[in-house]
């Protein structure tokens, strides 16, 4: 059977990509980094600032993992700027459950954070890696992106 009328854009972009003779546009970038979501949860080993996404400073913790005793994996946070003004604070010794990216580098970039030990919990990237700070490290994320989390002996660990 024979279709009738106007050709979508998307089945014209198909034939034409699977013909060679477009090519799909990629972010200035390069390719698209194959990451995946991954969660850790365990205690403060250090609390350090090094080069981040845009080279600024940003925080990084290593977390001696509760699951897997041999891994102490280094996750990058937020520029100590931006975690100030949230109000979010990490020091050695806190426990922290964290949802962080992985990819190609062995340093992971944190999606959310839970400071069990205090008590709060942020969101400091979007699901597509894209930090809630300015290039300039202040906080864009907005006020609803730190909540109280629970504290130990209420429920919380």
């Amino acid at each position: 059977m024979r279709r009738k009328g106007p050709i979508s854009l998307e089945i014209l972009l198909g034939t034409l990509l699977l013909l060679g003779i477009a090519t799909p546009a990629l972010p200035s970038g390069g390719p698209p980094q194959r990451t995946s979501l991954k969660t850790v949860e365990g205690e403060v080993l250090t609390v350090s600032l090094v080069e981040g996404e845009g080279g600024i400073e940003v925080v990084q913790v290593t977390i001696s993992a509760d699951v897997d005793h041999d891994q102490a994996p280094a996750i990058l946070l937020a520029p100590p700027g931006a975690l100030e003004e949230i109000g979010f604070t990490v020091a050695p010794g806190d426990r922290l459950k964290l949802k962080y990216f992985i990819g190609e580098s062995e340093v992971g970039k944190a999606h959310k954070v839970l400071n069990t030990t205090r008590g709060l919990m942020v969101r400091l990237r979007t699901l597509r890696q894209i930090p809630l700070w300015t290039n300039q490290g202040q906080w864009q994320g907005g006020p609803g992106r730190m909540q109280r989390g629970p504290l130990p002996g209420r429920g919380g660990g």
